[in-house]
């Protein structure tokens, strides 16, 4: 592993942004097949993501974030949202299996926080499954608090509701 960097997705990182994403997903067995087709064939393409980069309009702003080891992307955090309105919301972050437990995951939401922080939003929340075994104890120790569970929510299947003042 090269020296990993933080930077926001470029035009040239799509495709192989997209890429990850859709093999995280696929490979990812506390997602149920209705979900992971959702992803994998419109979600988590590279016309997608060229779309959410283009919505970012007066204050509203969606972030791409991507955890790189030389030209490889190791990691990718996304969320959106309006610096006034104070919350952003933390959609994804989805890590290479290649870079797993190795610190990549918690650089990449620390230095969304710092990023989004810097924007003017005081608090991120996000979701996981309850079943996400490397994403609760992330949140768990980048500080966040499990504010709620949702039951029988996207694609029927159970979700924590997690958030933190940033």
């Amino acid at each position: 592993m090269n020296q990993i960097t933080i930077e926001l997705l470029t035009e040239d990182d799509i495709e192989q942004a997209s890429l990850l994403m859709r093999e995280v997903i696929s490979n990812t067995p506390y997602y149920n097949d209705a979900a992971k087709n959702f992803f994998r064939t419109r979600l988590f393409t590279a016309g997608w993501i060229r779309d959410q980069l283009k919505q970012v309009s007066g204050d509203w702003r969606v972030i791409y974030l991507a955890a790189k080891d030389g030209d490889r992307i190791a990691a990718v955090a996304t969320g959106w949202g309006v610096p006034a309105d104070g919350v952003f919301v933390w959609e994804w972050l989805l890590t290479s299996p290649d870079y797993r437990r190795q610190g990549v995951g918690e650089r990449l939401g620390r230095e969304l926080e710092t990023m989004v922080k810097g924007l003017g939003f005081h608090k991120a929340a996000c979701d996981t499954r309850t079943n996400n075994t490397e994403s609760v104890p992330l949140l768990e120790k980048l500080g966040y608090h499990r504010a709620g569970e949702l039951k029988d929510h996207w694609f029927h299947q159970d979700f924590y509701f997690w958030d933190k003042l940033i």
